[in-house]
């Protein structure tokens, strides 16, 4: 009996370290905000995947098929050109073009795109495309 009343201590103790952790005040409260927005409209977790070597942007489109509730696609370029065999070089074209095929991806499947290591101008050629829902 005893090992179970020191468990249940220290089970209680975790959630409400937890809880202080987020800044709420019971259990439910955290399910109400432990929804994954778009999914839960409100949901406070986001799902964004980094996609920063060949493998990932390879696999872009399946990702986005297959996983529930993504609401946005980060791309790192600076370690995806050195995946790509372009180390330093996230402006080269192979890079770009690869850059451009994730964020299509992401658009076509609803979602957006955040983008690293872009120079002022091209930034404001181009954009990041601010987040849509994707139901």
């Amino acid at each position: 009996m005893a090992g179970g009343a020191v468990l249940a201590e220290r089970l209680e103790s975790w959630r409400a370290s937890r809880l202080a952790y987020w800044g709420l005040p019971d259990f439910e409260d955290y399910w109400r905000h432990a929804g994954v927005w778009p999914l839960d409209p409100n949901g406070d977790i986001l799902i964004a995947p980094l996609i920063e070597d060949a493998a990932g942007a390879a696999a872009i489109r399946d990702i986005l098929r297959e996983v529930r509730g993504i609401g946005c696609v980060f791309i790192g370029s600076a370690d995806l050109a050195t995946s790509l065999g372009y180390p330093g070089e996230p402006n080269h074209p192979e890079v770009q073009r690869v850059v451009d095929d994730i964020a299509q991806a992401a658009h076509d499947a609803g979602g957006a795109v955040r983008h690293y290591h872009r120079s002022g101008a091209d930034r404001r050629a181009r954009p990041c495309r601010i987040p849509i829902p994707r139901h």
